[in-house]
């Protein structure tokens, strides 16, 4: 084998090597992305889950505590309001009063 087409082989194999190096990280590259944008979604559904039940747990406390006292001190509201809440025996109908109180 003369020089030449020793050189012309040893040039051949560095592209090819390249060749491949760059098709390969091209992959992971792509392959990475995936992974983030499934990440991604999996934590923005756990987030929005997350909100969600909080919400409902906030507005399911807020009906079965008195709402006029839900999160206020001994000097609020609920000192000079009276709060009564009313259903019918079947336990469908439901009506919520509130009255106002003099205060002095």
């Amino acid at each position: 084998m003369s020089k030449n087409k020793f050189i012309g082989l040893i040039i051949m194999m560095l592209i090819s090597i390249t060749g491949i190096i760059w098709v390969q990280m091209i992959w992971i590259s792509n392959a990475l992305e995936i992974r983030n944008d499934i990440f991604n979604k999996a934590v923005y559904a756990s987030l929005n889950d997350a909100a969600e039940t909080i919400e409902t747990n906030r507005k399911m406390d807020f009906f079965f505590n008195s709402p006029v006292t839900y999160n206020s001190g001994s000097s609020g509201v609920s000192s000079y309001m009276s709060v009564g809440s009313y259903s019918s025996r079947d336990g469908k109908n439901f009506s919520y009063s509130v009255t106002s109180q003099s205060v002095t």
